[in-house]
C-alpha cells in the first residue's frame, strides 16, 4: 500500500512501513478484517453500500483489468522491494496471515493442491 500524504510504502500484512519517511519507525496501521464474497452476498447483508462508479470524470480507462493491466503483465513491481525473499516471485498470490505475532505467506497454489494439516506447520514458506 502506498500512501500518498507521506510517501511511504506499507507491508500489506503487518501495516509497518517499509520504504519512505516512516520506514522503520514504530508506527504500525491496524489491522482491518478482510471479508471476500460475491457481490450478491455482500449485498444482502449490506443493502446501503454504496460503490463507485468506473466513469470517475478522470481520464484514466477504470474498466476491469486496465487501470493495472501491464502491473500484472510485468515481472516488476511497482515500488522497490526490500529485502527480497527468493522462496517466491515478486508477485505470486499468496494466503497471508499472522500466527502468534509472525506474518505466514502460503502460496495460493498449494492450498489447493495439498490437505491443509500438510502445510499448516509448515515453516519453510
Amino acid at each position: 500500500m502506498y500512501d500518498q500524504e507521506t510517501k511511504s510504502l506499507w507491508h500489506n500484512l503487518t501495516g509497518e512501513p517499509v520504504v519512505g519517511p516512516l520506514a522503520y519507525s514504530d508506527i504500525k496501521l491496524a489491522v482491518l478484517p478482510v471479508v471476500i464474497t460475491t457481490w450478491e452476498d455482500w449485498l444482502r447483508k449490506h443493502p446501503d453500500t454504496v460503490v463507485l462508479d468506473i466513469n470517475t470524470g478522470f481520464e484514466r480507462d477504470y474498466t476491469p483489468g486496465k487501470p493495472y493491466g501491464n502491473y500484472f503483465a510485468s515481472p516488476d513491481t511497482m515500488f522497490p522491494v526490500s529485502p527480497r525473499d527468493g522462496r517466491l516471485l515478486p508477485k505470486t498470490y499468496v494466503f497471508a496471515l499472522q500466527l502468534k505475532g509472525q506474518a505466514k505467506a502460503y502460496p495460493l497454489e498449494i492450498l489447493g493442491k495439498k490437505k491443509w494439516s500438510t502445510i499448516r506447520w509448515r515453516e519453510s514458506i
